[in-house]
């Protein structure tokens, strides 16, 4: 494989690059016959070449074509250095203009949210704050002067962090976390959590809310290795929840053992679903058949709700922000209940209705006029 980088000044840069065969290898670029044992070729002028290659036993591959332009091309990240569970140093070659600016940009492999760090002047970054045991994808762009147009990213360079290690080998105060935590699949009312496992966990707890609520009032939920994908339903549409994720190295049936070795949470990880513009008048989730009327109402409605034993029903108010407005428990029998339920002391705006208890955990939107 060869291929060629024109930067701002102009020259050119070819670089061939062999696997296979008996290293060392040697790499001949013609016209010139300028030979190279590391595959990279500077100061080259623009025109069309071929690069060949011949391994330490006099073996040879298939000459490869190559251009040099005229213009500046996107640039490749040289090196991914000094590597941490938490950190990376990458490197790329200069685009050699002493005005050049530098764009970064890096995300977990399989992730469509990109990190981006503008207005670099130099040729190398430190990255921190990157999950353990985690592969993720950077790359680089650049103008040869703050002013002038982007060149383009060049194409994506992969690296892992290391790994925290195994629960076989973990104390209470050292469990691994789950790197590679990203969420997709976003919809109106729903997304996907995304991670990577740990081999020999038991399983994971998986934990969210809305953004900048309390998360030790957060729903959790247990999923048991090697499984690492979680849908979270019933979600309100145009909300920003978080969602953090935790290893359990010694079940996959319960969140709350104090006993169990787990991890501590992860970072937070911030997500928007998409907006719903259009609001019935009566708002049902499917989940156990809870239906919540009249809405829009005025203070006072009803849950309608099937449940399949006799239990509590916790109703919380939030508003927008995710703040506690107030709370209610309501009595419910087994079977169909019709429950009233009248807000004291209410502003008209929009809520959010957090039903909980005898096998449901929703969040609805309210209306109130």
């Amino acid at each position: 494989m060869a291929t060629a980088v024109v930067v701002c000044d102009g020259s050119g840069t070819v670089v061939g690059m062999a696997s296979g065969g008996t290293a060392p290898y040697l790499y001949v670029l013609n016209p010139g016959n300028r030979v190279s044992s590391t595959g990279e070729f500077t100061s080259v002028t623009p025109g069309s070449y071929t690069v060949s290659v011949t391994d330490a036993i006099g073996c040879g591959a298939s000459q490869q074509s190559v251009f040099v332009g005229t213009t500046p091309t996107p640039l490749v990240l040289s090196t991914v250095q000094n590597v941490t569970q938490n950190s990376a140093v990458v490197t790329w070659p200069s685009a050699r203009s002493a005005n050049a600016v530098y764009t970064l940009r890096f995300r977990v492999k399989g992730s469509s949210v990109w990190t981006v760090i503008n207005s670099i002047t130099t040729t190398f970054r430190q990255l921190t704050g990157l999950q353990n045991n985690t592969v993720y994808e950077v790359q680089i762009d650049y103008r040869c002067a703050p002013a002038s147009d982007a060149v383009g990213f060049g194409p994506s360079t992969e690296f892992r962090t290391l790994s925290m290690g195994l629960c076989s080998e973990a104390n209470l105060s050292n469990v691994p976390i789950p790197g590679g935590i990203f969420v997709d699949n976003i919809t109106s009312f729903s997304s996907r959590v995304n991670w990577n496992s740990v081999p020999d966990a038991a399983g994971y707890i998986i934990s969210w809310g809305i953004a900048n609520s309390n998360p030790n009032g957060w729903p959790q939920d247990v999923i048991c290795n090697p499984t690492t994908q979680y849908t979270i339903s019933g979600l309100v549409s145009g909300i920003t929840y978080e969602v953090r994720v935790r290893t359990n190295c010694t079940n996959c049936t319960t969140a709350s053992q104090s006993f169990d070795k787990r991890s501590v949470f992860s970072m937070n990880f911030a997500f928007t679903t998409n907006s719903f513009k259009s609001l019935s008048s009566v708002e049902t989730v499917n989940n156990g058949g809870l239906t919540v009327y009249p809405n829009p109402n005025r203070g006072q409605f009803s849950v309608r709700y099937t449940s399949a034993t006799a239990g509590n029903l916790q109703l919380m108010l939030l508003d927008a922000s995710g703040r506690e407005i107030q709370t209610q428990v309501l009595e419910v029998n087994a079977g169909e209940n019709d429950l009233p339920v009248v807000l004291e002391n209410i502003s008209p705006g929009l809520y959010l209705l957090r039903v909980s208890g005898s096998g449901i955990h929703e969040t609805i939107k309210l209306m109130v006029e």
